[in-house]
């Protein structure tokens, strides 16, 4: 059974709270067993999404995203909603003015 490794941050911000979702999708490959480097096998190389273009070049998501990363996380899905890296980092891929 997976536990979220931390109550999310409620008044820390915007940065705390996307570390925070960065750390909840590593925790939830560590519990699937799989790591955060070798996902890829449980996903198959087929399911691979290419690399957004983020279009806010000076927020969070272009300074923590980085294509290693993006690889590693983006087939993962959290079991209660299906949430998403893509879901997580739509708006600095959609949006130019984001500084998250």
């Amino acid at each position: 059974m997976f536990l979220c490794p931390s109550l999310p941050p409620t008044r820390r911000g915007r940065r705390a709270l996307f570390l925070w979702m960065l750390k909840y999708v590593a925790a939830a490959c560590a519990t699937a067993g799989v790591g955060m480097v070798g996902y890829s096998t449980l996903l198959g190389s087929a399911e691979q999404k290419p690399f957004p273009t983020i279009k806010s070049a000076h927020s969070l998501v272009a300074k923590h995203v980085t294509k290693d990363r993006y690889d590693q996380l983006s087939g993962i899905k959290t079991k209660t909603s299906g949430f998403t890296l893509d879901q997580a980092i739509a708006c600095a891929v959609q949006f130019d003015n984001q500084h998250v």
